[in-house]
């Protein structure tokens, strides 16, 4: 009787090697196996779990074994690259009166917590931060109460508190931009502000 020490031949479904982001699905493809004295033979998946959600390097293993005990492996690589947009930054913005618009750049991570620090010194001025198709700060005017006068002349206000301060949300939506509308209506009014990236 002639002794089998031929390993059996596993071959993979699919490539070798498969490069992924973290916004991706990974499907399994499997491996088949083939052996000279057992013919097909179920083939075991092993190694590497893939997370998608982290990035890195995984190793998949596939083995078969036939009945003589003689094991064959192959292995496949998938790499999964970082596609999370960075958050550009501090960024500060100043104006006087009028009502005037900007873009944030927050980055795509989610979880963190935006801090928004304003200041409109004196004369009252209205801050408000949309992200994610919703208004997730609104300071309201923020000043002097003595200019609610002035605010009611426009049909604006009340004043809801003094003109410095912070105001936060937490970002859920992987979203990048964050729009920022300063309202500055009132003669003489200056104002400034600084959005944080999420931490």
């Amino acid at each position: 009787m002639v002794e089998d020490t031929t390993a059996p031949v596993v071959t993979l479904n699919g490539s070798s090697t498969i490069e992924l982001t973290t916004a991706d699905t990974y499907t399994e493809l499997g491996a088949t196996a083939n052996d000279h004295c057992d013919g097909s033979l179920s083939v075991t998946v092993g190694g590497d779990t893939v997370d998608t959600s982290a990035a890195g390097t995984y190793t998949v293993t596939y083995s078969a074994t036939d009945s003589s005990g003689n094991t064959g492996t192959t292995s496949r690589t998938v790499t999964v690259e970082d596609n999370a947009i960075p958050c550009g930054g501090q960024q500060s913005f100043s104006g006087n009166r009028g009502t005037y618009t900007y873009d944030v750049n927050l980055g795509s991570s989610t979880g963190g917590t935006v801090v928004l620090n304003y200041d409109s010194f004196t004369i009252p001025d209205r801050f408000v931060v949309q992200h994610g198709g919703s208004v997730v700060i609104d300071t309201g005017y923020v000043g002097a109460t003595s200019y609610n006068d002035d605010l009611a002349d426009l049909g604006l206000g009340p004043i809801t508190g003094p003109g410095q301060g912070t105001a936060s949300f937490v970002k859920t939506d992987p979203s990048t931009t964050a729009t920022v509308t300063v309202s500055a209506p009132l003669v003489g009014t200056a104002f400034t502000f600084t959005l944080n990236c999420p931490v």
